[in-house]
């Protein structure tokens, strides 16, 4: 995904990081209370450091659940 990212015009780039837990944080600061977030990987990726990241957020809208209910 680096290369992608590069060649990327910067008006078109999202935020790339090369671990999850830095990825995170720059996860968390574009999001808005009413977003609804799909998160995409295997549990190799480490993907529950940014679920976790997310949940974390505070909000006054609706809680944080899971799609599968959680």
């Amino acid at each position: 995904m680096s290369g992608l990212q590069a060649i990327l015009p910067a008006s078109q780039r999202g935020g790339h990081a090369t671990t999850s837990a830095a990825l995170a944080p720059l996860v968390t600061a574009v999001l808005a209370p009413s977003d609804i977030v799909t998160v995409k990987g295997s549990l190799g990726s480490r993907m529950a450091v940014i679920i976790e990241a997310i949940e974390g957020l505070s909000t006054a809208a609706a809680p944080v659940r899971a799609a599968n209910g959680h």
